[in-house]
């Protein structure tokens, strides 16, 4: 008899948040800030507004709400996260060759130098894919002028991935080069063994999503975080 203006809720189902608790209250407050609730509902079939509110609905109730700083640090931050989540998906359909290539162009974009025809295998496990000087203005009299660079083209975990660091360490090695040592993958991350021999050798790595922030030229934006919410 209501004309099902009235709906039942379970109580124990129902969260409280402040309009600036984080980003998806944020997000989702938006549409009861609207001057007419048909809008709200209507907009509640955006699949955005959707995974915010799944999302909300599986923390407790926070009252409070943030710093402003703080909010939008944080809603910019997932901006980031997205875009590196959108060129990690288009990357899939690449070759070696080509990740290659992108991770190349990647540098010159940056204000890397490419030193060309450097030279790069020399059939014995020495592997070098890209050798760059550093831009003028990340020069300092105690980093090396240069970067050498093994580019991998992996899916998921690189269970080999021991072999690419060896094969920088034995470039740098073989030509007597002080250049910053690089390994870096598409591959979701690195092993055990790889990192304890990276540590070891001085070798930086850079996988997954990380690896995308360099690519977009953001490498300073990505949080160690991340990987836990895809």
């Amino acid at each position: 008899g209501d004309y099902r203006h009235i709906i039942d809720i379970d109580p124990d189902s129902v969260r409280t948040f402040h309009y600036q608790a984080n980003d998806d209250s944020f997000l989702v407050s938006g549409l009861f800030s609207r001057a007419c609730h048909r809008a709200a509902v209507s907009f509640n079939h955006d699949p955005e507004h959707r995974q915010a509110i799944e999302k909300l609905m599986k923390l407790e109730s926070r009252e409070q709400g943030q710093d402003a700083g703080q909010l939008f640090g944080a809603i910019i931050s997932e901006s980031f996260r997205k875009s590196a989540l959108t060129i990690e998906e288009q990357v899939k359909g690449l070759n070696g060759l080509k990740f290659e290539g992108l991770v190349r162009q990647a540098f010159r974009e940056q204000g890397y130098k490419i030193v060309e025809g450097h030279p790069r295998y020399n059939g014995q496990g020495a592997d070098c894919d890209i050798l760059a000087s550093l831009p003028p203005s990340r020069h300092d009299l105690f980093l090396p002028e240069e970067v050498a660079v093994q580019v991998k083209w992996k899916q998921g975990i690189d269970h080999n991935d021991v072999e690419g660091i060896r094969q920088i360490i034995e470039w740098t090695d073989l030509h007597g080069s002080n250049a910053m040592k690089w390994v870096i993958s598409s591959a979701d991350g690195f092993s055990d063994d790889a990192r304890k021999l990276a540590e070891e050798k001085d070798v930086l790595l850079t996988c997954g999503m990380q690896t995308m922030c360099f690519l977009l030229g953001i490498a300073d934006r990505y949080r160690d975080d991340w990987s836990l919410d895809r």
